[in-house]
């Protein structure tokens, strides 16, 4: 897989949300429903008891070996 599927992927869960919470019908754009998504999550997580930091830091991880990988021709 590559990074455009990884953020097609995103962009079909970011339009779920974005519907679920009507955003999209109030003309919110992306970075705005991006932010509350990412402010929804973090108060799932502390729901959860889940370590929001500490996933943030995993992702990042993961985001830079993806964009390695792809940058090196690998799939």
């Amino acid at each position: 897989m590559d990074n455009q599927t990884r953020a097609q992927w995103a962009d079909s869960a970011l339009s779920a949300f974005a519907t679920e919470c009507g955003m999209r019908d109030a003309g919110e754009d992306d970075e705005t429903i991006m932010g509350d998504l990412l402010a929804d999550l973090r108060h799932l997580a502390d729901a959860r008891g889940i370590d929001f930091d500490k996933l943030m830091r995993r992702a990042n991880m993961n985001y830079e070996a993806e964009i390695q990988e792809e940058a090196e021709g690998h799939d």
